[in-house]
């Protein structure tokens, strides 16, 4: 899980530089990140759980992402990928192996762990669409 994480703060790295260095973005460039977003957050979800992770609804920033920044039919392929991912890991996954102590307990930590997922989701939907607004403006 670390080299998905510090894959994507290579891959970040990388685009700032470039999108620095440019004066436009390019839409298949985006799309690429988007996908490769997309690739590492499938692959971290498929070591923690699959479907059963509560992380799984952060699927809807990229497709955010690209129906605010690409044009349609980028933004239904990512519609279209991020259910396939979805799907797929209800069956391909990791299963978490956490300790039993009680079913109510299990319960009080996946309801905190969606808890922890909308909230980050929510913040960074505010924090990319506003900064999209901006730039726009």
């Amino acid at each position: 899980m670390l080299a998905v994480a510090a894959f994507l703060v290579v891959l970040n790295v990388i685009g700032l530089v470039r999108y620095h260095t440019l004066s436009t973005a390019n839409a298949s460039a985006l799309l690429l990140e988007l996908l490769l977003d997309v690739a590492a957050l499938t692959i971290q979800l498929y070591l923690s759980g699959g479907a059963s992770n509560p992380f799984i609804s952060l699927f809807l920033l990229q497709v955010m992402l690209a129906a605010v920044l690409l044009e349609p039919r980028a933004a239904w392929t990512l519609v279209a990928l991020t259910t396939a991912c979805f799907v797929g890991l209800t069956k391909l996954n990791r299963p978490l192996h956490l300790p039993h102590r009680g079913e109510g307990e299990f319960l009080d930590l996946h309801l905190q762990g969606m808890f922890i997922a909308y909230a980050l989701a929510a913040g960074l939907i505010v924090f990319f669409v506003t900064r999209i607004s901006r730039n726009l403006r």
